[in-house]
């Protein structure tokens, strides 16, 4: 059975995204000032948002590669 390489790389890096933001809430809050928490968070959700587009590229990616093999298999038939 083929997996699914975009659900499972999303899969990975909603994984990574947990980890890191434990991390973050464990770890690193503690004796820090609010203005040092709110850093630490936006550079959390910029983390989280390269992410997501890293899942979105390769998503786009693979659908893309799959409508070249179609197109490949069609013109090798002719």
């Amino acid at each position: 059975m083929e997996k699914n390489l975009g659900n499972e790389f999303r899969e990975v890096m909603t994984e990574c995204k947990e980890l890191i933001m434990t991390e973050v809430v464990g770890d690193s809050l503690s004796g820090l000032d609010g203005r040092s928490v709110a850093e630490l968070v936006q550079e959390f959700l910029l983390v989280g948002r390269l992410m997501n587009l890293c899942c979105d590229l390769f998503e786009k990616q693979d659908k893309l590669m799959d409508k070249m093999d179609k197109v490949m298999d069609k013109y090798l038939e002719n």
